[in-house]
Parts: C-alpha cells; structure tokens; sequence
C-alpha cells in the first residue's frame, strides 16, 4: 500500500518460505486426524484438495492481477494497484489460520512427547523406500511430474 516493492517481495518470499516449511505437517497430522486404517484415503484426498487448491488459486489470483495491473508502468504503481490482491490474500490466510483451531484428533492415536531420531528413521526401509521409486517407472514418473508442478507453481 505504501509503495515498497521491496519489502513486498521480500514478505512473498517469506510467505513462500511459510508455505514450504508448514506443507509437511498436513501430511503428518493426517494419520493424527483419521486413524491408520484411513491413512490411504485420507493422504490421496488431501493431495487432491492442495492440487486443486493449487491450481484454482493461481487461476483466481492471475486474474485478479490483470484486473488490477491496468497500466500501470513502474515497481510502485503495480504495488498500488495490487493493494486490493493483498488485502484479498491477507483475509484469505487468516480464514485458513483461524480453520487450523477446528482440526480434530483422533483420541485412539497416541501423542508422543519426545522425539527419537533412531526410532523414527529407518534406513534400511527409506533404502527399500527408494529402490521401489526407481523400479516402478509410474511410481519415478508421478514424483518427477509433482516435483515439476511445484517448481512451476511457485
């Protein structure tokens, strides 16, 4: 709003860098939030919800900034008239924060208040993990294909 290209870039960064770090911990509360023996169904919906989510946003927000962009010619004069799409993503965030408090946890799952680096890694299972990557082309394929969609959505 107040025509500082600069720290706007670097807060999208830090919201990128947000978006990276707290990407992960969907998945690992699933298990949390349904019960091992709805992990599959669960993990597959929320992969399909973050892709589409993914996808309608980057349409819904490249829309709004041709709206907004209109003639504008320098660093600043893009700010301002992007001012609209940052309050829009602003409120947007603070809906999916304040959502986060809703989540429910399965009682049946155990909490463990300490964390053993041993007893979660496994490397003998992320080896056997890995080969089945590279041996199964559909499997090499659809990691390669999300890795780039990543890539190209940020």
């Amino acid at each position: 709003m107040l025509g500082l290209w600069y720290l706007a870039f670097g807060l999208t960064l830090m919201l990128a860098i947000q978006a990276t770090i707290y990407s992960p911990a969907k998945y690992g509360i699933i298990k949390e939030i349904v019960g091992e023996e709805n992990l599959g169904e669960a993990n597959g919906l929320v992969q399909a919800i973050t892709i589409i989510a993914i996808l309608l946003s980057g349409f819904f927000f490249s829309v709004l900034f041709e709206i907004f962009y209109k003639n504008a010619l320098t660093p600043n004069s893009i700010i301002s008239n992007m001012v609209p799409i940052g309050i829009i993503l602003i409120i947007l965030s603070t809906i999916e924060f304040l959502l986060t408090f809703r989540l429910t946890v399965n009682k049946k799952v155990l909490n463990h208040s300490s964390f053993s680096f041993s007893k979660y890694v496994n490397f003998a299972y992320l080896k056997q993990n890995i080969n089945t990557t590279f041996k199964d082309k559909s499997i090499f394929r659809s990691i390669i294909g999300l890795g780039f969609f990543g890539v190209g959505s940020f």
